[in-house]
């Protein structure tokens, strides 16, 4: 215990050491007007409405706590929902009026549609029979199929 003693005792030079700033006048001074001061020993009474303050402060604190643990998760939720909203959701188009009215034909449209009847037809037909042979074949199977009157 020594050891400390000796360590708290050597300061720097030219600085005093605590003991002596506590000794000083002004310590002194605070030190005599903390003893003259009374002793307040608080009553029973106001110990007990202190008491009923802080329980009563507790009660509200922990139902407040209680609420925003119940509301706090709910807040992430609606994050969650609002971005998976924002992202999964399809972009919202520019609604197009309804028009009965047909697009033009254009030539280039009537060029890739007698084509595509071309393919067809050759597909179809292969290299036996052309168009017109099959039309007027086709014709005559319609003209025998009904019944003469």
């Amino acid at each position: 215990m020594n050891w400390k003693q000796d360590k708290m005792n050597t300061n720097e030079p030219g600085k005093q050491s605590i003991d002596e700033l506590l000794a000083s006048e002004a310590q002194q001074m605070v030190m005599r007007t903390v003893r003259a001061m009374p002793e307040d020993v608080p009553s029973m009474a106001w110990r007990g409405a202190l008491n009923a303050r802080l329980v009563e402060k507790s009660a509200r604190t922990r139902s407040r706590r209680r609420m925003w643990w119940v509301v706090s998760p709910s807040f992430g939720v609606v994050a969650a929902a609002a971005i998976c909203f924002a992202v999964f959701v399809p972009g919202h188009r520019p609604v197009m009026p309804l028009t009965n009215d047909k697009p033009a034909v254009t030539l280039e449209d009537q060029l890739f549609a007698s084509h595509s009847d071309s393919v067809t037809t050759q597909d179809v037909v292969g290299s036996g029979l052309s168009s017109q042979e099959v039309q007027q074949t086709s014709d005559d199977a319609v003209s025998e199929d009904t019944p003469a009157s």
